[in-house]
């Protein structure tokens, strides 16, 4: 790859889940495009020979925006999309120093997003959910495209460490303040994917959430038509409360009516 191409990567809509566009994000850009193209393509070449990142950036601190920083990140994901995760790993913590030494808030969260994502694809699961939980941590007061893409991000360290029920939570957190902001094709991907998880976590009241986003007449006609199965009390209490929560009043107290239907012949028998 040539190296003055290489530092104008653009944000890759195909790797895990900081991909999602989010209208009116806004991405830096650069001071000086020619000087900041020559510190990024040196950053590059110094991580990829094993240069530590501490001392190259202790030599070349003032070469540091947010669009170096930006781009860094950006390339570390190129890197990973290509499944070369020994340089995105170099690259990636770069990007976090170069973003630290730059003090913008918004490419910390974002870089460490990266990071994190690359440890996951690594396989280092416990290492990328302790990036993620930083990442949310650090901005509780806000449900940021960065916060959001962590929460996801923990998910899927949750669902392969065995643990869908909590995954089902923290992707549902990332979800719901997503629902209405993106594109349909994307928000129906999204919604299938939390579908996913919650059928894995057993959560019956997830899937059907997650279907509305899809067919809304497609759930109410399950929810009439379908005959109700011994289940555990929680399944369709968690239903009613999420068709509540989606406006779908006449269909929750359908299914709270049906319910006790069940419960009551259950009693005689």
């Amino acid at each position: 790859m040539d190296l003055r191409d290489r530092a104008i990567v653009e944000p890759m809509v195909e790797f895990e889940v900081r991909s999602i566009n989010i209208p009116g994000y806004a991405y830096p850009e650069p001071e000086n495009r020619d000087k900041e193209i020559e510190a990024v393509n040196s950053a590059v070449d110094a991580s990829l020979i094993g240069y530590s990142p501490t001392a190259y950036w202790e030599s070349n601190s003032s070469s540091v925006t947010a669009w170096v920083a930006f781009q860094l990140g950006c390339i570390a994901e190129h890197y990973a999309s290509m499944n070369d995760l020994e340089s995105s790993m170099a690259l990636a913590i770069y990007a976090v120093e170069a973003a630290n030494i730059s003090n913008d808030q918004q490419r910390i969260r974002s870089n460490f997003v990266t990071l994190a994502n690359v440890l996951f694809r690594s396989r280092r699961f416990e290492e990328a959910l302790s990036v993620y939980e930083k990442i949310v941590v650090s901005d509780r007061s806000n449900l940021s495209p960065e916060v959001v893409a962590a929460l996801m991000g923990m998910a899927n360290c949750l669902l392969s460490l065995g643990r869908p029920s909590e995954a089902a939570v923290s992707f549902e957190k990332g979800y719901l303040s997503l629902r209405g902001k993106l594109d349909l094709p994307t928000q129906r991907q999204i919604a299938s994917a939390f579908a996913s998880i919650c059928a894995g976590a057993d959560d019956i009241g997830g899937v059907f959430f997650a279907m509305c986003d899809y067919d809304e007449q497609r759930v109410r006609k399950f929810l009439l038509e379908t005959s109700i199965p011994e289940m555990s009390f929680d399944v369709p209490v968690s239903t009613h409360t999420r068709l509540k929560s989606l406006q779908m009043i006449q269909d929750a107290e359908a299914l709270r009516t049906k319910w006790l239907e069940h419960n009551t012949k259950e009693k005689k028998n």
